[in-house]
């Protein structure tokens, strides 16, 4: 099919898109957050006093383990000559001990991290602090103490919403996500706002009546299950601004019926779409450059994809036996 007709096919797409599920205006404020791109160096963890660690390719580390029984930790800023900027996942889960934490180099915490330390009533966290993992403050007393309607902290992460509203709209100082808003079974709609820059994992999750999300342009990031179980949202137009579509992102959303995935993606994570029941028309871009296992899994009335760039790019994704559905269906191409 020619540029022309195709450009005519996808205006329309974008008509019946818009429709139900809006996306962001276009906004004047642009940030300049980038996503990360360090890597572990290596699985090995290395000890450095009461912490284990392991190193990023750029220097900086990452604190796994703790093997203390201090009631008050001071997270070291940097190990070795390498900065510290994030803490793994459980590192201080279940310690009944732990009564204060300070963190100020950190600026991602994994999940579960302070699960379950029923005596930790004090924490000081970094001013760069952008990710905060799925419940890693849960059952602290210091969580408990955060009586706020939106609980705000770092760089305006938003820890937890305890509102009762059915229609949310974001303050502006809220940046990024963590899982605030998960089990919301009364919440219909949300506007993020031009500000926000990433959407953290189990953002969202079973949050069973949601039917309307507004993103904004400056968007970065869907994390991991970030809209798993919305059953009730029809169509989704991820902005052009998004680089990273998490594992599950939208998984089990059984009535989302029309797809627009933005101009900037780069990586669809496994299972993202899967058990899209009802998805019937797919607008995927050419800069998508891989698409994890079962990403588009039992889409079974998948009937058109609308993708951006040419049939070479398409087949060089190279998409294996589990997503067959879209290897296999009609596809238009742009070039």
């Amino acid at each position: 099919m020619n540029k022309i007709k195709f450009r005519i096919v996808c205006l329309a797409l974008a008509a019946l898109v818009l429709l139900p599920v809006l996306g962001g205006c276009a906004s004047s404020k642009k940030s300049n957050f980038s996503l990360p791109t360090r890597t572990l160096v290596s699985e090995e963890v290395k000890y450095f006093g009461s912490f284990g660690y392991q190193v990023y390719d750029d220097g900086s580390v990452m604190v796994v383990e703790y093997t203390g029984n201090e009631t008050r930790v001071t997270v070291p800023e940097s190990i070795e000559g390498g900065k510290v900027v994030a803490l793994g996942n459980e590192v201080f889960a279940d310690n009944l001990k732990l009564q204060s934490v300070k963190m100020t180099s950190v600026e991602v915490i994994g999940h579960y991290a302070f699960y379950n330390c029923p005596a930790l009533s004090e924490v000081t966290l970094s001013k760069k602090l952008w990710s905060v993992g799925v419940s890693a403050f849960e059952t602290t007393p210091w969580l408990a103490t955060q009586t706020d309607e939106f609980v705000v902290v770092g760089d305006g992460v938003l820890l937890k919403y305890q509102g009762s509203d059915l229609y949310v709209v974001l303050p502006e100082n809220i940046k990024h996500l963590s899982n605030a808003f998960e089990v919301n079974e009364q919440i219909i709609g949300v506007e993020l706002g031009e500000q926000l820059l990433t959407i953290g994992s189990n953002a969202f999750a079973m949050c069973t009546a949601l039917r309307y999300v507004e993103f904004g342009s400056n968007l970065k990031l869907i994390g991991d299950s970030a809209f798993d179980t919305c059953e009730m949202l029809t169509s989704v137009i991820i902005p052009d601004s998004v680089e990273v579509l998490g594992g599950y992102a939208f998984n089990y959303c059984t009535n989302i019926s029309q797809l627009r995935i933005g101009k900037s993606v780069r990586t669809i994570g496994d299972s993202a779409f899967r058990n899209c029941i009802r998805m019937k028309v797919l607008e995927l871009p050419g800069t998508v450059e891989s698409i994890g296992t079962y990403g588009f899994a039992d889409c079974l009335v998948l009937t058109l994809v609308y993708y951006g760039g040419t049939p070479e790019q398409f087949e060089a994704l190279g998409l294996d036996a589990t997503n067959y559905i879209l290897r296999d269906v009609e596809k238009i191409y742009a070039q």
